[in-house]
């Protein structure tokens, strides 16, 4: 016979337990509010550091204007040790000062974990990005690698990586001597040219490759000139950099540009012309790099990218006519980094 009793303890052994689609609920839930928390606190030890280098840097940069306020040529310190200052990079905290040429330009970095911001003096508050060591204002680079340039992927350049050829290092005089290349496209939307590289000879001794180098850009036709005086190069750059950073012999150093230079395609149908002159002039003015293996091309298209071309035409890289004796065609180790144009 059943009773109530009986009846209700049988449905209570009946619900001791809980089902599988109840457990996996409940881990599901957990997984949840796991995830939740990992990310909150990712977001708050983030912003936590986001706000320490921020910090730093806003504190950094009082120190260095007030240097500038209080030096009796209005002038930026060389280095952050002159202003009083000890930021040293340590384990993933990083840190990189720069200072343009004539002190009148600076900028310092700070990466810490991929984060990067930047003060400079155009700026005095953190902002989100890199400095450039080339000239001591914000630019292209990474500064978890003490500011070095890096060019936008995917970029591009006639050689690559491979070195153009032996090369040697030219010694004419002139205080002010500058050499140029000159490129072209064929690319149907044209290119942006973000740079140029200049290759250091593996026999480049010390002191060559402690010399800062000024990185210059024309986009003016020079068809039908002979670029053979100073003068050649009087039109005005439409970008100028300079680099004073560390250069290594049997490598390419990139110098970059602040902003990318559009250049349109070259119909070949139309004759020689010229759609951008890269030029450089080395500290001192008196140095060049010199390859004579190349004047049996019409031009070098670039093993990176085709379309793109070193454009070997008479007299493309004179600077001076008391340069080269010869009247022929020489490469000057430079080189051209770009990117697509996007139709």
């Amino acid at each position: 016979m059943r009773t109530a009793g009986t009846d209700s303890l049988k449905r209570l052994k009946k619900r001791q337990g809980f089902t599988i689609v109840e457990l996996l609920i409940v881990v599901v839930v957990i997984a949840i509010l796991a995830a939740i928390t990992i990310v909150s606190y990712n977001g708050i030890s983030k912003n936590a550091k986001n706000s320490a280098i921020q910090s730093s840097l806003e504190q950094a940069s009082k120190k260095i204007e007030m240097y500038k306020i209080e030096d009796p040529s209005g002038l930026y310190p060389a280095s952050l040790s002159a202003a009083g200052l000890t930021l040293a990079s340590s384990g993933d905290t990083l840190y990189v000062y720069s200072v343009s040429s004539d002190n009148k330009l600076y900028c310092l970095g700070s990466s810490q974990g991929g984060r990067t911001y930047y003060v400079s003096s155009t700026t005095s508050s953190p902002k989100p990005g890199v400095c450039n060591t080339t000239t001591g204002v914000p630019g292209t680079g990474d500064v978890a690698t003490d500011g070095a340039n890096t060019a936008a992927a995917p970029s591009y350049s006639i050689f690559g990586s491979t070195p153009p050829g032996a090369g040697t290092v030219q010694n004419d005089g002139n205080g002010s001597l500058k050499i140029g290349n000159r490129f072209y496209t064929t690319e149907p939307s044209g290119i942006n040219v973000t740079g140029l590289r200049i290759y250091n000879p593996a026999s480049s001794d010390s002191t060559f490759l402690s010399l800062g180098v000024t990185a210059y850009a024309y986009t003016h036709n020079w068809t039908g000139s002979t670029i053979t005086s100073l003068t050649t190069f009087s039109q005005t750059p439409v970008a100028t950099k300079t680099y004073s950073g560390t250069r290594t012999a049997g490598t390419f150093t990139d110098i970059l540009f602040d902003n990318p230079i559009t250049i349109a395609p070259k119909n070949t149908s139309s004759g020689p012309v010229d759609y951008i002159t890269l030029a450089v002039q080395y500290a001192g003015g008196n140095h060049y790099i010199y390859f004579p293996g190349l004047n049996q091309f019409e031009s070098v298209e670039s093993s990176s990218r085709p379309n793109n071309f070193l454009s070997l035409t008479q007299n493309i890289g004179r600077g001076v006519n008391t340069m080269i004796t010869a009247e022929t065609d020489y490469y000057y180790g430079i080189d051209m980094i770009y990117t697509p144009v996007t139709p």
